[in-house]
């Protein structure tokens, strides 16, 4: 029987907060490939969400590192890659070289690069910036194919000042590696453009932040009296948008409306919310706040809202060009779309002008414009709402986009095998 090609899946942190990686994993495991994932754990109910991702993909072999705030070890562990993270990130930008660099990216660096040495892949691929120095050496120590999921425009995650420590750390990060990527994957076609403009040698396959096809029909009947929003994320926190929607609320001429937020949030930002709320002339009680959920939960939930808030500030600049798994929740769960105006938004909208609508940032009036016209239009907020959950049966889901992650794999590690060239949004 022929040996299964190992792939080695790469992330900092938890797997739970990792989705891409997760769903590559299951792909590539179902694709006949033996998947070997290293991560680490730090914050305690994430750590439980990782173990029950783990027992349910029984095949995976994983190597995990624990440093959380519990335990002597965890903790000495903790302060010494803190130290190591902290020292590194004071010379880096003022000394650029691997060592620091990739301390400051990856605080485990030393130690996941040790079990990635040890598990001998076919492929390496890493999943964030701060896998990617990690996947880098076991595939030149082993010999092997080097892989890297650009999620996001990375040297523009935080900031788009070029001077500042985090840009001139992950350019240098980027510079370094991503010219010896054999495999590159981009989660939006704008940032697959960027980054082939930067480094034209590699050629980036566009894989959609979308999941898996909803097994049910989760379009929710619109309420009569109120028009309810929803928006998710890991944490609802400032520069999200979030207060642009309550402005909205406010500038409404007809719609009666309710925001659920689900995320982490800290306290005085819900009350600043709340007062936000109170300064426009809604009632707090119009704001409804969820802890995180697992990812089948928050489909269930949005299921039973009408329009989902794709609200993007463009700031920093990854934003202008980045497709968050927010819009496509959105689309497959059959909600219908208010969506700001950054490039990668608009772009899609225009291909797909019955997703929703969209509104000009920075411009609360312009997104009132929207809500009262889906609040005054009930039958056209119908249509959308089913349009969009069929369009995510049909093309947003993760069926189609990993079909052409593990074509892509394949003409990798077998080269006779032709090469999928189109991204899904340009064969639509």
């Amino acid at each position: 029987m022929m040996k299964k090609p190992k792939v080695c899946l790469i992330t900092p942190g938890h797997i739970a907060s990792n989705p891409r990686l997760v769903k590559e994993a299951q792909a590539l495991d179902r694709a006949g490939y033996s998947v070997h994932i290293i991560f680490t754990q730090y914050l305690g109910y994430l750590s439980s969400q990782d173990r029950a991702i783990l027992n349910a993909n029984t095949n995976w072999k994983y190597s995990v590192l624990n440093w959380e705030k519990r335990g002597i070890l965890n903790r000495i562990n903790r302060v010494i890659s803190g130290v190591l993270q902290l020292f590194s990130a004071k010379l880096a930008p003022l000394f650029p070289s691997p060592y620091f660099c990739r301390l400051v990216v990856n605080r485990h660096f030393f130690w996941q690069a040790a079990e990635a040495a040890k598990v001998k892949a076919s492929v390496y691929l890493a999943h964030n910036l701060g896998a990617l120095p990690v996947a880098a050496l076991a595939a030149k120590v082993n010999k092997a194919k080097l892989g890297f999921d650009a999620e996001d425009f990375h040297r523009n995650e935080s900031t788009d000042d070029h001077n500042h420590p985090d840009f001139k750390v992950k350019s240098y990060i980027e510079d370094l590696y991503i010219p010896h990527v054999d495999h590159f994957t981009a989660a939006s076609p704008l940032i697959g453009e960027v980054y082939k403009s930067l480094y034209p040698s590699v050629s980036p396959l566009v894989v959609l932040n979308v999941f898996p096809a909803v097994p049910y029909d989760s379009v929710s009947e619109t309420g009569t009296t109120s028009l309810k929003l929803f928006w998710f994320s890991q944490k609802v926190g400032e520069g999200r948008g979030i207060e642009d929607i309550i402005s909205a609320m406010g500038c409404c001429r007809k719609a009666q409306c309710e925001l659920h937020l689900l995320g982490n949030v800290e306290d005085q930002y819900k009350k600043a919310l709340e007062a936000e709320a109170v300064s426009v002339g809604i009632d707090p009680k119009q704001l409804y706040f969820y802890d995180p959920v697992p990812e089948k939960e928050i489909f269930q939930l949005a299921a039973t809202c009408d329009v989902g808030m794709a609200t993007e500030t463009g700031l920093p600049y990854n934003r202008e060009i980045c497709l968050t798994n927010k819009i496509f929740t959105y689309i497959q769960a059959g909600l219908a779309v208010a969506a700001s105006d950054t490039n990668a938004q608009f772009q899609l909208l225009k291909q797909y002008p019955a997703i929703g609508k969209i509104y000009r940032r920075s411009r609360p009036e312009t997104l009132a414009q929207i809500l009262d016209f889906y609040f005054e239009n009930k039958a056209e907020l119908e249509r959308c709402k089913k349009n969009n959950f069929r369009l995510g049966q049909e093309k947003f889901n993760w069926e189609s986009e990993q079909e052409r992650l593990v074509l892509s794999l394949n003409s990798l590690l077998e080269p006779k095998r032709p090469k999928l060239l189109k991204t899904n949004l340009e064969t639509a």
